[in-house]
């Protein structure tokens, strides 16, 4: 059995079986940081990951 913690956005966490929050927990907001190389070969995939907003709610 493993104990551990990992934060997720809730839209994730839906979407996954036996996940849940822990109600007594305390709820984080972090800015999210990425760091690359310029030259890249994923440079263009990077770019598009980082337009999309995990925060915002999908049912």
């Amino acid at each position: 059995m493993l104990n551990g913690c990992t934060w997720l956005p809730v839209s994730w966490a839906r979407k996954k079986g036996g996940l849940h929050t822990v109600v007594d927990s305390t709820t984080l907001s972090r800015p999210l940081y990425a760091i690359w190389l310029q030259n890249s070969d994923k440079n263009a995939l990077i770019r598009d990951l980082l337009k999309i907003n995990v925060l915002d709610e999908v049912y």
